[in-house]
């Protein structure tokens, strides 16, 4: 299990396939129960489940290291990506369709490998996206990158 803080409201955690069920991904909003886990649920469902943060370190499988380097080898997702790095706040999808000359179809696939890959944590609220950097990844995939 896969496991890190996305923002100081939850934090996502990633398990693999298990036979023939798809995986799910949860958006939860709430507050922590007595296992860490957030009681109210929502969202999308792609293979995450939300915990409570616990400021631990952890390392990322090869698989995360492949989709981690695939996302950043693109240079237009590293440039989306050193901008939602840069605030403090989630970075609305409209304020990236500003800084970047391409379609929102475009600027919503890069986005999306940088959420497969999980470097970035999408905040939704109705239609609207935002996007916020997941520090810890990065540094786990620099720890990850030092051991080469």
């Amino acid at each position: 299990m896969f496991r890190g803080s996305a923002s100081g409201a939850y934090s996502v955690a990633f398990e693999p396939d298990v036979g023939d069920r798809r995986p799910t991904r949860r958006i939860v909003w709430g507050k922590p129960g007595p296992d860490g886990a957030i009681s109210r649920q929502g969202g999308f469902n792609w293979g995450v489940k939300i915990f409570m943060s616990t400021a631990q370190q952890f390392s990322l499988t090869d698989l995360q290291v492949t989709l981690i380097s695939r996302a950043l080898a693109d240079r237009r997702r590293y440039q989306i990506l050193v901008q939602i790095g840069a605030s403090d706040e989630p970075v609305p999808c409209a304020a990236l369709l500003k800084v970047h000359p391409v379609s929102a179809a475009t600027v919503s696939h890069h986005t999306k490998e940088l959420e497969r890959a999980g470097l970035i944590a999408t905040l939704r609220e109705g239609k609207y996206a935002s996007f916020q950097i997941r520090r810890e990844v990065l540094h786990a995939y620099a720890r990850q990158l030092m051991h080469i």
